[in-house]
């Protein structure tokens, strides 16, 4: 069950246009709100900011470009890689500061994360077509993170977030 292991976050279908100062016809992304409390203690952890959880298992079908354990601030690239058109699944826990993930050249957002326990997010971008992707990621003095982005099979993104 996919969605059990990640905290309900609103994802807003937007034209890449709208999410970045570049204009790419061919993209689209799922972009996070401000992240709402888990649903469950295991999803959100009052844990202290050097213990990070464990990364959601990905369910078969599901292709791993990146999976990196947790980090601390500073810079991160992965790539590049060739996708085909689909979903790239962006899923993270973070603590202690913003971090910024970027899909180059595709979009760039903020993950806001708490600064006294951790904070899950999950982020789709849709690919109608097939690009070469690199993943990159920032993050400030006193940031830990993780991060896993996945390929996912056809048809498997929700179309909108669980319900509260």
């Amino acid at each position: 069950m996919r969605n059990s292991m990640l905290v309900p976050v609103a994802l807003l279908a937007a034209a890449l246009a709208g999410c970045t100062g570049t204009s790419t016809p061919d993209a689209r992304a799922s972009v996070p709100s401000t992240p709402r409390p888990a649903a469950t203690s295991a999803a959100r952890t009052n844990a202290p900011a050097t213990r990070m959880p464990s990364l959601p298992p990905v369910e078969p079908g599901t292709q791993v470009l990146v999976q990196v354990p947790a980090r601390g601030p500073g810079g991160y690239s992965a790539g590049p890689f060739s996708v085909p058109a689909g979903d790239l699944e962006l899923t993270s826990f973070c603590t202690g500061g913003e971090v910024a993930l970027s899909v180059e050249s595709m979009v760039t957002f903020p993950l806001p994360c708490a600064t006294d326990s951790v904070t899950p997010t999950r982020n789709v971008v849709t690919l109608s077509r097939p690009a070469t992707v690199t993943i990159r990621v920032e993050a400030p003095q006193g940031t830990q993170w993780n991060l896993l982005v996945a390929l996912l099979p056809t048809g498997s993104a929700p179309a909108s977030p669980p319900a509260d």
